[in-house]
């Protein structure tokens, strides 16, 4: 079962390109590393929706319940500073990881 998580969409980083910063305390909560996949989607109803692989936060973003989004990836969902979101694992990726370990059974 996939876990979500309600955040906060922060000041995306300059030098970042085409990812999102979490917290660990979060990635470990929807089961995703750094360098996986996630969804973020609105809260409220709206096609905004991107997939964007995972960095680690900043220290001084740990436990503060939000998600830096690069400003392409901002841009390309429709999000804003101050926005809730919703935050899992990426459907896709999972199903990646399921269809690997099954192959991995049939094959071992």
């Amino acid at each position: 079962m996939s876990r979500r998580a309600v955040l906060i969409v922060g000041q995306s980083i300059d030098e970042d390109s085409g990812t999102a910063r979490l917290d660990k305390e979060t990635m470990k909560y929807i089961g995703v590393e750094s360098g996986g996949e996630v969804d973020v989607h609105a809260i409220i109803y709206t096609p905004a929706q991107v997939k964007v692989k995972v960095k680690k936060a900043l220290a001084k973003d740990e436990g503060a319940g939000i998600i830096r989004l690069t400003l392409n990836k901002m841009r390309e969902g429709g999000f804003t500073p101050g926005m809730q979101v919703i935050v899992e694992k990426s459907s896709i990726e999972t199903l990646k990881t399921a269809l690997s370990e099954k192959a991995a059974l049939v094959y071992a």
